[in-house]
């Protein structure tokens, strides 16, 4: 895995963060075929070659992989959400109250070559991440 995708990452954290191994997961979701598993496939390092087809997915993928950078370790998890608007509810696996801890980053993707559509679908997938964070962090109280 390359180092160069987690450098923002731990270039973000305090010097505590970058004392110790860690656990970051990252989920994305959004719309069908907007280059989530691009990003994801960039995030881990993995190389795709252009005669390569991504398959959609159709559910909840998960993968991980591991980065060090500098003697600094981090595991990373990452969390696709396919299927688009269909399967949201299956946010709250990833969201759970279990999870959250670890979640570095939650990444909607839209599709700037669709214009008209980008607000409404940004405005939706942030309406979903905000229902199931906030139904976790509600058990945690």
């Amino acid at each position: 895995m390359g180092k160069y995708p987690i450098l923002l990452i731990l270039q973000s954290r305090s010097v505590e963060y970058k004392k110790m191994d860690q656990q970051r997961t990252f989920i994305f979701c959004g719309d069908k075929k907007v280059g989530k598993s691009s990003l994801i496939n960039k995030l881990l390092g993995i190389q795709v070659n252009s005669q390569d087809q991504i398959k959609e997915k159709v559910a909840l993928q998960y993968k991980f992989g591991n980065s060090t950078f500098e003697d600094y370790k981090t595991k990373v998890i990452t969390y696709e959400l396919g299927g688009g608007r269909v399967l949201s509810n299956l946010l709250q696996s990833p969201l759970s109250m279990n999870n959250l801890i670890n979640v570095a980053s939650i990444c909607v993707v839209i599709d700037l070559s669709k214009p008209g559509n980008c607000i409404e679908s940004l405005l939706f997938w942030i309406a979903e991440v905000k229902k199931y964070s906030m139904a976790s962090l509600k058990e945690l109280k």
